[in-house]
């Protein structure tokens, strides 16, 4: 998926934007209200905490844009 940032945001408010619309997204394909999606640091990036280990996570950053990436069971 790729979002668009609003402009001039910074790092970490750009951030918690993405990691939100990423519990949003999850929380669609996995069945589950949004706060019942939990992410966790992970050693390259959020991880999901208990429901789903299987799932790779990629958010990746460029000016006013993010791109998220999913995988099942596969490296991104």
């Amino acid at each position: 998926a790729r979002l668009a940032l609003p402009a001039a945001m910074p790092r970490a408010a750009a951030r918690q934007y993405a990691r939100q619309a990423l519990r949003q997204i999850l929380g669609s394909l996995l069945a589950q209200d949004v706060d019942d999606v939990v992410l966790r640091k992970g050693p390259h990036g959020p991880v999901l905490a208990d429901a789903a280990p299987d799932i790779r996570i990629s958010l990746s950053y460029a000016a006013n844009q993010c791109l998220i990436g999913l995988s099942a069971r596969r490296a991104l």
